[in-house]
């Protein structure tokens, strides 16, 4: 697909209430934002983005008679597969999905498997649902078996996002979601995950560096904002005292705990790899060492220190290994180095 016949995607959704010249906090809003962001970091369209007032609708969203809805996306101009996609409108989230469909991207990836796609997505299908009914009647048990799910879920996984080494369409509906429950919960009820969720909290710093997320996520107000209109915040909340900025950090206990768990998730697969060879053992010891080693300062322990354990196994083998024993440990955006 030549870059000339790319699809311009605009999409429109409601602007924030502090500043019309940015995105409101709408939960679908950011899901279709991110979804169609990495659609233009994989080359397959270019994005304009609008944020807007109904009261003062751009001319291009008048042309779409769209009823007052938002979010919503237009083909402005461009191909897909040699036909003209212009003038195409997207009003529902089956008109996302279909869109991703004749880019040859579903679900942003092609490789994973639909049945693995509503697996994931039933694991955190009640979350927001789970998330107001803390907010309004005070019941956080639902709402912590969801977190303990997803955590669990992530516990069986050996790779970044929730089906692979890739961003996919349940990340961005995930994402927001857990997005809400941090600033939300935080103002209403002076909640945040609990720091024990090691898992789910290892994905979130990961989410915190991609840019699909980065890009698409409102400030912390302009999400209070939207939860104050049907939900009166607590006094003391005080809106205009909050930037423009959102919630990001980590709890500071959960980098060496994240970097052991990747290490014992990464041992599972060793061990399957080698159990069948004469090398099982001397690999069983690597791992062994270097959990005994987390307690050290990362900085400063280098691959030379590993090698009285594995110096019976091929070089190419102890190449390879510290290769990705360095992949498994990454947290929040930052490689912690052998």
């Amino acid at each position: 697909m030549a870059n000339r016949k790319k699809p311009l995607v605009e999409l429109f959704v409601k602007a924030a209430t502090t500043d019309k010249r940015e995105k409101g906090a709408c939960l679908i809003g950011q899901q279709w934002f991110m979804t169609l962001y990495n659609l233009v970091e994989q080359g397959l369209i270019d994005l304009r983005f609008t944020p807007m007032s109904l009261e003062l609708p751009p001319h291009n969203y008048v042309r779409l008679n769209a009823a007052r809805h938002l979010p919503i996306a237009w083909i402005e101009s461009g191909y897909i597969h040699g036909k003209d996609q212009s003038g195409q409108i997207i009003t529902s989230t089956d008109g996302l999905e279909v869109l991703m469909e004749k880019l040859g991207s579903p679900n942003l990836d092609p490789q994973v498997e639909p049945a693995d796609v509503l697996r994931a997505e039933e694991v955190f299908e009640d979350l927001y649902i789970n998330l107001m009914n803390f907010i309004r009647n005070n019941n956080y048990k639902p709402l912590l078996n969801t977190l303990s799910k997803l955590d669990s879920y992530l516990a069986q996984k050996a790779h970044p996002y929730l089906l692979g080494e890739r961003l996919t369409y349940p990340d961005c509906q995930l994402m927001p979601k857990l997005q809400h429950v941090r600033v939300a919960g935080r103002a209403y009820k002076d909640f945040d995950i609990p720091e024990d969720l090691i898992y789910l909290w290892a994905y979130i710093g990961r989410m915190y560096h991609t840019k699909a997320f980065t890009c698409s996520c409102p400030s912390d107000r302009d999400i209070l904002v939207h939860y104050a209109e049907k939900d009166p915040l607590p006094r003391s909340i005080r809106l205009s005292l909050l930037g423009p900025e959102f919630l990001c950090e980590l709890p500071a206990t959960l980098a060496k705990s994240s970097i052991v768990n990747a290490m014992r998730r990464f041992s599972v697969m060793i061990i399957d790899v080698f159990k069948a060879t004469a090398h099982n053992c001397t690999m069983l010891a690597l791992l062994r060492h270097l959990e005994q080693t987390f307690g050290k300062e990362l900085a400063s322990y280098k691959p030379a220190d590993l090698m009285d354990c594995v110096d019976d196994v091929n070089s190419d083998v102890v190449v390879h290994v510290l290769c990705d024993v360095k992949k498994a440990l990454h947290f929040g955006g930052k490689r912690h180095l052998l």
